[in-house]
């Protein structure tokens, strides 16, 4: 049910979270690093 919300399934893609950490000018391991954070964040809102 969580991925089936667009914005979930975005903000989960680690392809997506890699390229944007690239173009703001950071590594993959920071993008993943940002990606867990953020799954985090989802998941406590998801469950509130």
């Amino acid at each position: 049910p969580l991925l089936a919300l667009p914005e979930a399934r975005e903000l989960l893609s680690p392809r997506n979270a890699v390229e944007a950490k690239k173009c703001r000018g950071g590594t993959a391991t920071e993008a993943v690093k940002e990606q867990i954070l953020i799954a985090e964040e989802v998941l406590q809102k998801a469950l509130g």
